[in-house]
């Protein structure tokens, strides 16, 4: 009964520590077990109860302060992915183009940078802007690259571009070298006089057009 009337009226349990006061007024007995089961942990006596206490109010906050860091943190690197995200590609220099610049030069090897194999081919008859008859011979020398099988094509073409005459220049000697080499063909062209172009192509059995290479300058025709 003293309990009870200990109980029934306000009660102060308070840590020495100052964590923390609780205040309760029990007014029945049958209150008393409630809370007491409620609050076991703390209707202890003695400074080891209040250390508990002040340990367990602690924990629960710290706990609490942790889950609030690791979801600031969180949140924190998701938007950071989302601006990376969000970060437009970079946009090319002022003024740049996708389309590569190409700088021709003369007559280049596209490979090599060397001169073409058309530069070594030397015509020594007819020469440029010359009368010939309707058949008449071409005379020069190529060096052995613009030879296959110890030949290569030579054409007649008028200003319009059709074929007058075609027939195959042969070498004079051993092609398959890269020194220079003589060749000899004749034409004959029917049914034509007059301006025309004498064109000499480099054999190119591959067909690849990066293999063409050519010769021709202007005749007449009588």
């Amino acid at each position: 009964m003293a309990t009870a009337r200990r109980f029934s009226r306000l009660r102060q349990v308070t840590a020495r520590s100052q964590c923390i006061s609780i205040h309760f007024t029990l007014r029945r007995p049958a209150s008393l077990a409630k809370t007491a089961s409620r609050y076991a942990i703390f209707i202890e006596t003695g400074s080891r109860a209040e250390e508990r206490w002040c340990y367990h109010e602690r924990l629960k906050h710290m706990n609490r302060f942790s889950a609030v860091v690791i979801i600031v943190l969180l949140a924190v690197i998701g938007f950071l992915a989302w601006m990376l995200m969000q970060k437009p590609a970079s946009q090319p220099a002022q003024g740049s183009t996708s389309t590569p610049v190409v700088v021709t030069e003369p007559n280049p090897t596209p490979t090599t940078g060397k001169p073409p194999l058309s530069s070594k081919v030397k015509v020594t008859s007819p020469l440029p802007k010359a009368t010939v008859a309707r058949t008449f011979t071409v005379t020069g020398e190529a060096p052995g690259p613009w030879y296959f099988e110890a030949s290569f094509p030579v054409q007649v073409r008028n200003p319009d571009g059709e074929l007058l005459a075609s027939t195959p220049a042969q070498a004079q000697g051993d092609w398959m070298t890269e020194a220079q080499v003589l060749f000899k063909a004749t034409l004959t062209v029917y049914d034509y006089s007059g301006p025309a172009t004498l064109i000499l192509l480099k054999d190119n059995p591959s067909g690849m057009p990066e293999n063409d290479d050519s010769v021709s300058f202007p005749i007449v025709i009588k």
